[in-house]
């Protein structure tokens, strides 16, 4: 009941603002200081939203995606209208007003740019049977979505029982005070439960965006080219720079490719070469995005006193330290080595597998920081997680045969990446 009601009203709210957004981009132009006025409305209303959520969930992990999925929201509709040459006449070749509102709320939602002029790259494709001549094919869209994110839910359904299953041994090696501890047994339970964290936002989010691409393309309000792959290949995520550029959703990379473009200029002006320019930016854009998820920070408050945004600020800029390591790393490699290819042919395979290892233990390293007093918080959660357990209905041995049998399926007859 908790999720059913607090789901409608954030909605709600997520709709508003939208049209909102897409009356401020309709009806003022840039630059002026009706548009600076509709932006401060625009904060106000991300500030009610999120003061809402958190009084219509009480359970943290509703409360920090449906709060976290309006600050992006929020940034993206800032970025809209802070962007050159950003309207909604600019998607559409339609003259009436009604036909600029449409637009105008469309692109509140599409923020990785879908078919537009500003659409992102690299994006994750269709599988090539799903691909024809006039468009993706919609029944099998439409099929592969619903088989997909089915499988999805009874996955986060098995995590979550399985984790409440586990002994109070393994419950400890995330307790109080164990966020900076390294012994054996921790670099173990570190990489575990990180991996873990890892697959679990990715499953949330990408079952949410899914179960949201039915409904619309069932509706006919889009189409399914509208809703290509929310995340790519996990076998493009071995290093630091892949698994945000490539693998990861790149739901803000609009919003940064714009805050790049804008201070790029500035950051010429700092001495150095452009391998220091490009860390510089680097450093900006992962700050940011800390920056944006620092509401977290008002949970971690609770159950880790001192633990703020400055945590997570740092945990996202750690990821420039890092991308920077990788870069020096492969500039190295190709001046000892002549030949790319010859050293792609010999020793790529050995280096990707080097590398997925390198993503782990850096994911390991600065992730407790966060993730340990959100486990703790969770541990304390009075009502279970998923709305509807499947795996109590069928068991979890029932449940793994199934989710076993789900990965053969969907990749041999959807072409399934998971």
């Amino acid at each position: 009941m908790d999720f059913l009601l607090g789901g409608i009203i954030a909605v709600s709210l997520s709709l508003c603002q939208a049209l909102q957004n897409s009356f401020i981009l309709t009806f003022t132009k840039p630059s002026t200081i009706l548009r600076s006025l509709g932006m401060f409305c625009l904060g106000l209303f991300c500030l009610y939203q999120c003061r809402t959520i958190e009084h219509v969930f009480g359970i943290i992990s509703y409360r920090h995606l449906f709060r976290e999925l309006s600050i992006f929201q929020t940034a993206h509709s800032l970025n809209l209208l802070t962007g050159a040459g950003v309207s909604p006449s600019s998607v559409t070749s339609q003259t009436s007003t009604w036909a600029y509102i449409r637009s105008g709320f469309a692109l509140s939602y599409n923020m990785r740019g879908i078919r537009t002029s500003w659409q992102i790259r690299p994006l994750p494709l269709f599988p090539s049977y799903m691909r024809q001549p006039k468009g993706v094919n919609r029944q099998e869209f439409l099929l592969r979505q619903t088989f997909t994110a089915i499988w999805i839910y009874l996955l986060l359904d098995t995590i979550y029982e399985q984790w409440k299953a586990l002994p109070l041994q393994m419950k400890e090696s995330y307790g109080p005070g164990t966020e900076l501890l390294f012994s054996k047994a921790q670099i173990c339970a570190r990489a575990a439960l990180c991996t873990a964290y890892i697959i679990l936002t990715k499953s949330v989010l990408d079952f949410f965006y899914r179960s949201t691409s039915i409904i619309t393309v069932w509706t006919g309000y889009c189409q399914p080219e509208d809703w290509p792959p929310l995340f790519g290949s996990i076998w493009d995520a071995y290093s630091q720079r892949r698994f945000w550029g490539v693998y990861w959703h790149q739901l803000l990379k609009w919003l940064f490719l714009s805050i790049r473009a804008n201070t790029v200029p500035y950051i010429k002006l700092l001495p150095g070469g452009r391998a220091i320019h490009n860390t510089v930016a680097t450093l900006l854009i992962f700050t940011v995005s800390g920056i944006l998820h620092a509401p977290m920070a008002e949970e971690l408050r609770r159950e880790a006193p001192g633990r703020g945004s400055s945590h997570i600020v740092a945990c996202f800029s750690f990821c420039s330290t890092f991308a920077a390591i990788e870069t020096v790393v492969i500039r190295v490699l190709n001046s000892h080595n002549k030949n790319p290819s010859h050293l792609q042919r010999r020793a790529f395979a050995v280096l990707k597998i080097l590398g997925y290892v390198w993503v782990i233990f850096t994911m390991s390293t600065m992730m407790p920081l966060v993730l340990y007093p959100i486990l703790r918080l969770l541990d304390r959660q009075p009502t279970d997680i998923i709305p509807v357990s499947l795996v109590r209905m069928i068991g979890r041995p029932m449940a793994y045969m199934v989710l076993f049998l789900g990965v053969v399926i969907g990749k041999c007859r959807f072409d399934t990446s998971f």
